[in-house]
């Protein structure tokens, strides 16, 4: 004890404490200083760790030499500076008559020693970035040796599994391809690229990309370099590793490991991994550095990233989207921050068709967690959330240009930009766009077919045929509704309905299209037997069925002229399935304050209107979106004030009406503007019926046939009189006969108009 007590006096006595203190200090300084320089000059990772090694060598040799030299006599104690000029000088060495620990001991060699420890941690650090950047030795990157260049693509194959744990390695494949994306180096070459290659290869584009085929793969596209890697079994853990393989000659360029303690290691291990490769590539350790961690950018769960890159190959190898959502579903609900999984999941959820409150929902979480996704995915994700939710073009617009030159070869953005292009009219961008997307991804026919619908608008009907067929060759397995609008656009009814027909496969029935065919061609006891068998199927699946409602009424409201009867079947259905049992984004009061206008029932539809406007306006975040300005319209035109109908209609259009616009047309036509009436009646059926007659464009191509060919009658234009009418009663040849008086009526006066023109 005596001992113990004698060294803790020795220790106060002898300031020790002062001096750690001291040296603590200045350790985190200096520590602080080569984070610092790490983050701005982009320092080699081990550069932390030396800095850190020194110092802890350094600690016991200032601790010895403040020991021994607190020992001193007054006359050996080190002089304070007398003036500023003494200040930053290496204290003097120890006194002539020193010896032992004493004189080798001192501040001076002390001092010395340190400045010269952190001197060779800068030579050793420069001569490595030197190498690295000159592309000499272990340290040079493959960009420097110029085995790479900048932006060179590279194919990441899938990794393998000495296990047989399949789910694990695409798993681990995905992680790592995520990662490497972030990367400017290099350009990832996404899945859907690949498997474009195996097509024109004639090799099945679902094949596993394993190493040999990756490589052949990259062959054929004078790729450089492929990524292969394993996720091993290691005792109770993992060892990832990659390796960057010449694909001229199938040596290894670089090779990097990870261990990872257990599988929930794995995702930080697999982006370290990804991380070592990006600077072995020739990322600078700067950009290497600043990068944000795999699992910040994803997830850190690996169950959720599992059961993500699941959803995702349900839905684009086996195009089991039902399954796909469930999937979605379960790696949001394992972790509720997966911003990448909800963004995907919105998107499936809005394809399926399924209510409007659950995709919103999705895209809205996707939205708030952007910061936990790479920048591509971001842009992606803040487009998509301008698109659905928010209504935003312009907003859209930016943010998918903006993943454009982020990912510049990744699919899906310019097909997704090509649709907010068209929906401002700017159909030629548009076009430039879809066509830019059909050269870079030959494996789905989504943005060939959103050609056709694009050339058809144009009225490109030669260039649209053309890409049909190629479309039509590649896809014979495809949907064909593509091949419908080209039919319809020449009024080809016939030939319209036989594809709809044909294209239900086996075990479909598409009674939902179906009905709107009957409804379009005026067959109208036809689609209420389609709707009716659709609606009790629906409800036996528990599915909303108020969408199949409504299209039912709407027989009644919009074409049978029996708008009551029309009420009375809507009613019936709310009585079963109230409206406040929806989701307040789901509520369609919007939709039937139309009918109940339809019907002369304004006060009604006023109501609705309110009801809208109190509850579901403050869930979406917008003041006037395009459909309530259009209720507004609907009100003011049944009310008479056709001038301020005319604005609203023109405000939710942007100022100009150049597409779908019957609407606009009525509305004119109602003031008396027989004109502008006749003008925007005539754009509008240009572009009814072409690439969405399944939707309102069944109760109102008809009616626009008819009311052109009366309205060119009244002015005297016999020959585009003629026309219109002819287009009617070829549309409504076959309608029921409720609908036959109008038919014959416009076949009456066609006969009148040959008969007065000879």
């Amino acid at each position: 004890m005596s001992h113990i007590k004698n060294l803790i006096h020795e220790v106060h006595r002898r300031s020790l404490w002062q001096v750690l203190s001291i040296y603590a200090a200045g350790s985190w300084v200096v520590l602080g200083g080569v984070d610092v320089l790490a983050g701005v000059l982009g320092l080699p990772d081990w550069a932390d760790s030396f800095a850190f090694f020194l110092l802890i060598v350094g600690l016991p040799i200032v601790l010895a030499t403040a020991f021994v030299q607190e020992g001193m006599t007054t006359r050996e104690i080190e002089p304070e500076p007398q003036s500023l000029a003494d200040i930053g000088e290496i204290p003097p060495g120890p006194p002539p008559n020193a010896s032992g620990p004493r004189r080798f001991l001192t501040w001076r060699r002390a001092i010395l020693g340190g400045m010269g420890a952190f001197a060779l941690l800068g030579i050793l650090t420069a001569g490595y970035l030197f190498m690295r950047t000159a592309g000499i030795g272990p340290a040079a990157t493959l960009v420097a040796q110029g085995v790479l260049d900048v932006r060179d693509p590279i194919l990441v194959a899938e990794f393998q599994s000495s296990s047989g744990d399949s789910i694990l390695a695409r798993t681990v494949t995905e992680a790592f391809r995520t990662d490497l994306v972030q990367s400017p180096v290099v350009t990832v070459v996404q899945p859907a690229q690949a498997a474009a290659v195996l097509q024109r290869m004639e090799r099945d584009p679902t094949t596993r990309l394993d190493p040999d085929v990756a490589r052949e793969v990259a062959l054929r596209e004078g790729m450089k370099a492929i990524v292969t890697g394993e996720v091993n079994s290691a005792g109770a853990g993992f060892l990832l590793t990659a390796h960057v393989v010449s694909v001229s000659d199938g040596s290894t360029l670089v090779s990097r490991s990870e261990t990872a303690r257990d599988l929930d290691a794995v995702i930080d291990a697999m982006g370290a991994l990804s991380q070592s490769v990006r600077e072995r590539l020739g990322e600078s350790l700067r950009s290497v550095n600043g990068s944000p961690r795999l699992s910040a950018v994803t997830t850190g769960s690996l169950e959720a990233l599992q059961k993500y890159e699941e959803g995702v190959r349900a839905i684009e190898q086996d195009r089991d989207r039902d399954r796909a959502i469930a999937l979605l579903e379960e790696a949001v609900a394992i972790d509720p921050g997966f911003a990448y999984a909800w963004r995907k999941l919105g998107t499936e959820l809005g394809n399926a068709f399924r209510p409007r409150s659950q995709w919103v929902d999705a895209l809205t979480r996707a939205y708030e967690g952007r910061d936990r996704l790479t920048d591509y995915e971001r842009y992606r994700t803040v487009a998509m959330y301008y698109t659905r939710v928010t209504d935003e073009p312009d907003e859209a617009i930016t943010a998918y240009e903006n993943a454009i030159r982020e990912c510049p070869t990744c699919m899906g953005s310019r097909n997704n930009l090509a649709l907010v292009y068209n929906s401002v009219q700017d159909f030629e961008r548009a076009e430039e766009l879809l066509r830019e997307e059909a050269a870079l991804d030959t494996t789905s026919s989504l943005h060939y077919r959103n050609l056709v619908s694009n050339l058809v608008r144009q009225s490109k009907l030669t260039e649209a045929d053309s890409v049909w067929e190629v479309t039509r060759r590649r896809f014979p397995d495809q949907p064909q509704l593509e091949s419908i609008a080209l039919r319809t656009v020449r009024n080809d009814w016939e030939g319209a309905e036989a594809v709809l027909l044909e294209s239900i496969r086996p075990g479909e029935e598409r009674l939902y299209l179906r009905a709107a065919m009957a409804t379009l061609r005026g067959r109208l006891d036809e689609a209420e037997a389609i709707l009716v068998r659709d609606l009790a199927e629906r409800e036996a699946r528990n599915q909303n069925g108020h969408g199949r409602a409504r299209f039912l009424a709407d027989l009644d409201i919009f074409l049978r002229g029996d708008p009551q009867r029309g009420l009375q079947s809507i009613e019936r259905h709310l009585r079963s399935h109230p409206v406040e049992e929806l989701d307040v984004l789901d509520r369609p009061y919007l939709s039937l304050a139309r009918r109940y206008l339809e019907a002369g029932q304004a006060g009604r539809a006023r109501d609705l209107i309110a009801a809208y406007e109190a509850e579901v306006l403050p869930e979406l975040g917008q003041t006037a979106p395009d459909e309530l300005l259009r209720s507004r319209a609907d009100i003011a035109q049944a009310e008479g004030r056709h001038d301020e109908a005319i604005a609203l209609i023109l405000q939710a259009e942007g100022g100009r009406c150049t597409g779908r616009c019957y609407q606009l047309a009525r509305a004119y036509d109602l003031a008396g503007q027989r004109d502008s009436a006749i003008a925007v009646y005539d754009r509008s059926a240009n572009q009814l019926g072409l690439a969405a007659w399944w939707t309102s464009d069944r109760f109102e191509l008809a009616p626009t046939y008819e009311r052109l060919g009366q309205l060119y009658d009244e002015i005297g234009d016999l020959e585009n009189s003629a026309k219109y009418y002819a287009m009617f009663v070829d549309l409504w040849v076959g309608a029921d006969p409720v609908l036959q008086p109008r038919v014959e009526a416009a076949q009456t006066r066609i006969e009148e108009i040959v008969a007065e023109r000879g």
